[in-house]
């Protein structure tokens, strides 16, 4: 079983099977990363300078489809990003947004009134710099009381209760750094997926599991399960495990 210990960044996060994240190395200058997004917004400056768009009302091309990989001038990064088309909708005055997902940001974005032209073909076939994670041995569950027994039972869900992605979140919100060790990965759809341990470091100066603060904090949403049911099939099926309802 292949092991890495990295100290990341959580760029999305949606629930504990399904979030992003990038090793924070990746953000210094001299990284290898950094320096990939670099040389990819030269090459677009270059590649579209002579190209006209209305200003930032540019239009996406009715052609656009989801799936296709894109590049595009981001407002908020001040650079080109490469994304990929999880969506083109049109609002009731004829608009057209684009849902795009940042592949090397890790994270969703709405794109309206900025410009975006089709994937440079040299940058269509290298990985994503965002990883997908999941926390391994642990799935979603329900707790009802069975009277007939006297006591609570869990049961399996098809996805995570909120209470569950709630507290998630503000652990993330809340530690000082994140670190996680991956221990499989497994391809679902096109991504793939790492199944991690976390570990967080809080204000105290102390490193805490987040198996065992889920378990203990949402003893009734979560169950835990050994490697060897966890990673027996029923993990594809769960709806959490794939991206939907991103934005």
């Amino acid at each position: 079983m292949e092991e890495d210990d990295n100290t990341v960044r959580i760029t999305h996060y949606i629930n504990p099977h399904c979030f992003w994240y990038k090793p924070e190395a990746s953000y210094l200058p001299n990284h290898h990363q950094k320096q990939y997004m670099q040389k990819f917004n030269e090459d677009c400056e270059r590649e579209f300078a002579n190209r006209k768009y209305k200003g930032f009302g540019y239009k996406p091309n009715s052609g656009l489809k989801v799936g296709d990989m894109v590049a595009q001038r981001n407002k908020e990064f001040q650079r080109w990003i490469r994304c990929e088309v999880d969506a083109v909708v049109a609002d009731l005055s004829g608009d057209v947004w684009l849902h795009l997902w940042a592949l090397d940001e890790g994270l969703p974005i709405k794109s309206f009134d900025e410009p975006v032209q089709p994937l440079p073909e040299a940058y269509r076939s290298h990985p994503a710099h965002a990883l997908r994670g999941a926390i391994r041995n642990i799935l979603p569950c329900t707790t009802s009381h069975d009277y007939v027994q006297g006591k609570n039972v869990q049961s399996l869900s098809q996805k995570w209760l909120q209470g569950a992605v709630s507290v998630m979140q503000t652990f993330f919100d809340d530690a000082l750094s994140v670190s996680l060790t991956v221990h499989a990965r497994i391809k679902l759809k096109k991504e793939v997926v790492h199944f991690v341990d976390v570990s967080l470091m809080m204000h105290n100066n102390k490193s805490y599991s987040i198996l065992n603060l889920l378990t203990t904090g949402c003893s009734d949403q979560v169950t835990v399960s050994p490697d060897a049911e966890f990673f027996k099939g029923i993990i594809c099926d769960l709806q959490s495990i794939f991206r939907t309802d991103v934005l």
